[in-house]
């Protein structure tokens, strides 16, 4: 298994590649850690969790000797593709700490901060601390899965409908537009025509202070 700047490097050219481009734009770090692709199964102790390798994952396993450090070193690496294949680069997925972290990492190394986070963002996960810290550096926070992801019924949600039936729009426009009014760039996605027009018409209303408070509570993640 390839790590570090050779893993990175061989990752944009594969991009590249399946895109058929020899520029992107914005080149996103994922995930701030192994994520999905672990060798051993995820618990809750973090890095001391017990490290029983599964067979099964062996293909796909993350360096034995993965660190917290691996994500700032790649993202040095990253780093250094500015300006000749990659325009911007950014995160995805990365708490507060995280974040802060890397924030760090970066006036240490006289090293980009990153032009943009990517992080799930909805009422039930508002994401607040991250979000305040973008606004602090002048970091685009970026939305993904602005309408509930999953199962988690936000779409049904009793204030949702309540709101979205009081201002004569769709559940779906209420979340977009509260998303919109905290300041955060979303990225709703659909292959139906009649919901990509929904999405975007989300301008012409407003929701009021009283709202958004009903909203901000529906916040489940602490």
């Amino acid at each position: 298994q390839k790590t570090g700047k050779p893993k990175c490097d061989a990752e944009l050219k594969k991009s590249l590649r399946k895109l058929g481009l020899d520029y992107i734009d914005l080149w996103l770090l994922h995930w701030p850690g192994p994520g999905r692709h672990l060798n051993y199964p995820p618990v809750k102790q973090g890095m001391s969790r017990p490290k029983s390798v599964i067979s099964d994952n062996e293909k796909i396993k993350v360096p034995t000797d993965w660190s917290p450090e691996m994500r700032l070193q790649t993202w040095k690496f990253m780093a250094s593709h500015l300006g000749e294949k990659v325009g911007s680069i950014g995160v995805c997925n990365f708490s507060a700490r995280q974040l802060q972290e890397l924030l760090d990492y970066c006036e240490q190394e006289s090293l980009p901060i990153p032009s943009v986070v990517q992080n799930e963002c909805h009422p039930l996960l508002q994401g607040v601390k991250v979000r305040e810290l973008c606004e602090s550096y002048g970091i685009v926070f970026q939305a993904y899965a602005s309408l509930g992801a999953g199962a988690l019924g936000l779409l049904e949600n009793k204030s949702v409908v309540k709101i979205a039936n009081n201002l004569q729009v769709t559940p779906a426009q209420v979340l977009l537009r509260w998303s919109f009014q905290q300041g955060c760039a979303v990225v709703p996605k659909s292959v139906s025509p009649e919901r990509q027009r929904c999405n975007i018409e989300i301008f012409s209303f407003e929701l009021s202070e009283k709202d958004m408070e009903e909203l901000n509570s529906l916040e489940t993640a602490g």
